[in-house]
């Protein structure tokens, strides 16, 4: 059964698909990477992060502009998302973050110079 799409429709979607891609990859990302640095004072590096983010995810919203996914391509988007959920709750798991607690600045300011406390402050691993 034939859908109602033409070939030219097809390879000319790909054109696209294939341009908007090398443009943001060789032309937009390194330029938001290089303003971030140089505007920002690489002050704001999650603002940056995210219009990375959103650049990567254009071709992908492009793909499924006029057709719908196939099961095949949902399933791989959505392993991929379970992997980086993964070695995200790994690496939380056993990496130990130091944290400050405001609770000890405040106990050690209340109770005078040695407070009771020693001077090092708690490490508190963050699950």
């Amino acid at each position: 059964m034939r859908r109602g799409y033409q070939i030219s429709q097809v390879e000319t979607a790909h054109r696209k698909r294939t341009a908007v891609s090398s443009l943001l990859i060789f032309i937009a990302i390194p330029a938001v990477i290089i303003l971030g640095f140089t505007l920002f004072n690489d002050r704001k590096y999650i603002l940056v992060s995210w219009m990375i983010l959103a650049m990567t995810v254009a071709p992908l919203f492009m793909v499924f502009e006029k057709r719908k996914p196939k099961a095949r391509e949902i399933v791989l988007i959505a392993m991929m998302c379970a992997l980086t959920l993964c070695v995200q709750l790994l690496c939380r798991m056993t990496i130990a973050i130091p944290r400050r607690n405001s609770n000890y600045n405040c106990q050690r300011n209340c109770a005078g110079a040695g407070g009771g406390f020693s001077d090092r402050r708690p490490v508190q691993v963050l699950y």
